[in-house]
């Protein structure tokens, strides 16, 4: 457990039951959930984040070796001033390039070939993403119906322990292990599919963006 919470030099005396989780609640709608988990995934939206980057610089290598049009402003002093001359001046200048020896055909593939390296992965993950948050969409249903299959058969095996303990204090011939073992599995798989629930809204909520309570305080 130690190893498992990333935590090997601080074994644990005493470990408490979390209180168990509250499974009234609908399951999310696959579709809501999917579209708040697009909009707030960190992953995503650092690839998001990557794809404009890329392509702010294919529009940068396309106007890169484009004409120039720039301003120059200029001050003249004159001992003697006539009707020809001006202390001041401006004039607009126009540079186009000639020739760029294909580097701004070079410049502007490679930025295409990277904007499009970067969608590509964009497009992947969010696939990845839409099938994972229906794994775990899914995977909640499933653990629903079977927390609920397992109190019906925890409140019956409660009730045949509470006869096989009667009968064995009456002296009767009672399968009294037996009930205790059974008893004891049920609430082994209970305990199992509650961390397995939590662990799935976790993961969820992971995959939002949100923190856990204690991360949130920190």
């Amino acid at each position: 457990l130690a190893i498992a919470m990333g935590r090997p030099n601080e074994l644990a005396g005493n470990l408490i039951r979390p209180a168990s989780p509250d499974i009234s609640a609908p399951v999310p709608d696959y579709e809501a959930v999917l579209a708040e988990i697009r909009e707030s995934n960190p992953e995503i939206r650092a690839l998001r984040a990557e794809v404009e980057s890329a392509r702010a610089r294919v529009e940068a290598a396309r106007n890169n070796h484009g004409p120039v049009l720039s301003g120059e402003l200029d001050a003249s002093y004159y001992n003697r001033e006539t009707n020809t001359t001006h202390p001041f001046g401006a004039s607009l200048v126009l540079e186009v390039p000639l020739l760029t020896g294909g580097a701004k055909d070079a410049a502007l593939a490679d930025a295409r070939a990277k904007w499009r390296a970067s969608q590509a992965r964009l497009a992947a993950a969010e696939d990845a993403l839409s099938q994972e948050v229906l794994d775990l969409v899914l995977r909640l249903g499933n653990l629903r119906l079977t927390l609920e299959g397992l109190k019906v058969r925890g409140d019956y095996r409660e009730l045949y322990l509470d006869r096989s303990r009667a009968l064995y204090e009456l002296e009767v011939k009672a399968d009294l292990g037996d009930a205790m073992t059974e008893i004891s599995a049920v609430r082994l798989d209970t305990a199992q599919a509650e961390f397995d629930w939590m662990m799935t809204q976790a993961r969820l909520k992971a995959l939002a963006g949100r923190l856990l309570p204690e991360e949130a305080t920190k």
